[in-house]
């Protein structure tokens, strides 16, 4: 083994400025270890719904999303060692991001059967939201995903890099952000895919993942560089909890979620 990861941090908090109005936190995290005889990965995953009347479900989208990023991986998992590693990079560049976006549909489809409102039309539009997954093996650690999330990670000698960000693809539709409820476009989950390889000597410490609430409540993208770097320090998912009421009191005012991954070697 390269290193073993310990059990990630998760947790999402409701934005200071959605809690005066009284509306519901839009975003959703996990961390999770899955299991399939001698394979043990990570998954942690954020998810942030649109909000607004346009999409008002978009809570329980987000919440599906991270639900159907955790069956999907589960999914995978049984049939494919994690020694596989260009079939692990194949599995995150084409069929997870398949398998999640077509589980996400059905699940809301499902949820919308089972609502007061099941006569009037169905429309993904209301269950809109972001998704971003990270996997962590022993030997590599992949993401993939769609939307607005932000990725960065933490070395030994404390140096913080931006690992992944939203590009300019997603404007081409016209959207402010890439989105589930969109048609399924590969090239927009294919742009936000990665995997490496570790060993013993790579640098790779703490891997930092959230949603844009995060970063938009920081003034310059040094300024959440550095906010990565103290998150690297917190201990449990209290502390994580009580530095996002404070990042979204002090900040944006939108909702938070973060999860956070520690390797040790």
């Amino acid at each position: 083994m390269s290193g073993v990861w310990e059990p990630a941090l998760a947790s999402s908090v409701i934005g200071a400025a959605h809690q005066r109005q009284g509306k519901p936190c839009q975003d959703a995290s996990i961390s999770c270890i899955l299991e399939a005889g001698c394979n043990q990965l990570q998954l942690m995953a954020v998810a942030d719904g649109h909000g607004g009347s346009r999409y008002w479900l978009s809570q329980v989208g987000s919440a599906l999303a991270c639900i159907q990023a955790k069956k999907s991986v589960s999914k995978v998992l049984d049939r494919t060692p994690l020694t596989a590693i260009d079939r692990w990079r194949q599995l995150l560049q084409q069929e997870l991001p398949a398998a999640i976006h077509s589980g996400w549909m059905t699940a809301i489809e499902a949820d919308w059967r089972n609502r007061q409102e099941q006569n009037q039309p169905f429309s993904p539009l209301t269950y809109g939201c972001t998704l971003g997954l990270v996997l962590m093996a022993p030997q590599w650690w992949g993401c993939t995903g769609l939307g607005d999330w932000d990725l960065a990670g933490v070395e030994r000698g404390g140096e913080v890099r931006l690992l992944s960000q939203e590009g300019d693809l997603h404007q081409v539709a016209g959207e402010a952000t890439a989105s589930l409820c969109q048609p399924m476009n590969q090239q927009l989950w294919l742009a936000r895919t990665q995997l490496h390889q570790l060993d013993a000597d790579d640098q790779l410490n703490v891997l930092i993942l959230s949603t844009d609430g995060v970063r938009k409540s920081c003034a310059t993208d040094a300024d959440y560089l550095q906010l990565c770097a103290g998150a690297a320090e917190l201990k449990d998912s209290m502390e994580l909890s009580q530095g996002l009421a404070q990042i979204t009191a002090e900040g944006s005012g939108d909702d938070v979620s973060m999860a956070i991954a520690l390797r040790r070697n």
